[in-house]
């Protein structure tokens, strides 16, 4: 059995067991049905350099429950609803950042030649990002915070309804399953008395538990990610500063 190096010329292997090994790293793998085929699978005489070891496959594994596609419907029906000033439909989502600085100045771009920085960087600590979209009014609202516990969120909120959204009878929120998330954070940052009056306002509309990508906030965080270079806080590296 032959594999093809790098440099494009055949190389036999030592023993058939190498082949074997390699013949075996890139089929299907066991405990798969029959017939089924993932992009980039090779049968058996599989060249090894064809391995792509640095491509990984992602997907939810929980059960879709009934409460889960009551809350999308929902949520679909919301979207549907004509643009309104009075009952506006804002989604909302938090992300966290970490600040860096360059550890030595980067080289300016020339002609023909991109910028230059050095790969090591000097961590400045973190902070936090609320994000309201409205999606219908192409509005985005953001606010920067250096913690994001339930304090932080109802402050973020109540500054929404007192501000962008005075005018609006009643405000739906889109939010994710985040344990800060809920009614109950209002009450115990202002109080059972004081959230009473903002809440009159306010409709909240949950996600499907791992389908927080329903929530148009979320889906607005990670376009941003992929257009300015926000960190995803899985491993995406954050802008200087």
């Amino acid at each position: 059995m032959f594999d093809v190096a790098r440099s494009g010329r055949p190389r036999q292997y030592d023993t058939d067991a190498k082949a074997r090994v390699t013949a075996l790293a890139c089929t299907t793998p066991p405990g798969t049905w029959p017939g089924h085929c993932e992009p980039g699978d090779r049968a058996a005489h599989a060249q090894k350099n064809d391995l792509k070891t640095w491509r990984r496959m992602m997907w939810c594994i929980a059960a879709f429950t009934e409460e889960d596609r009551h809350r999308m419907y929902a949520l679909l029906e919301l979207y549907a609803r004509p643009l309104s000033k009075a009952e506006p439909v804002i989604c909302i989502d938090e992300k966290s950042l970490q600040l860096l600085a360059h550890s030595r100045d980067p080289l300016p771009m020339a002609a023909h030649s991109p910028t230059k920085q050095d790969d090591e960087y000097v961590r400045n600590g973190t902070t936090h990002l609320f994000v309201a979209v409205e999606p219908k009014a192409g509005q985005r609202i953001v606010e920067v915070t250096q913690q994001r516990g339930k304090i932080d969120f109802v402050a973020f909120v109540s500054d929404l309804l007192t501000h962008a959204y005075a005018k609006a009878r009643r405000v739906y929120l889109v939010l994710d399953n985040l344990n800060t998330h809920f009614r109950k954070s209002f009450d115990d940052a202002l109080g059972k008395r004081a959230a009473a009056k903002p809440l009159r306002r306010v409709q909240f509309h949950d996600t499907p538990k791992h389908a927080s990508w329903l929530s148009m906030a979320e889906i607005e965080s990670a376009s941003s990610v992929r257009q300015f270079g926000w960190p995803s806080g899985r491993g995406g590296r954050p802008p200087r500063h």
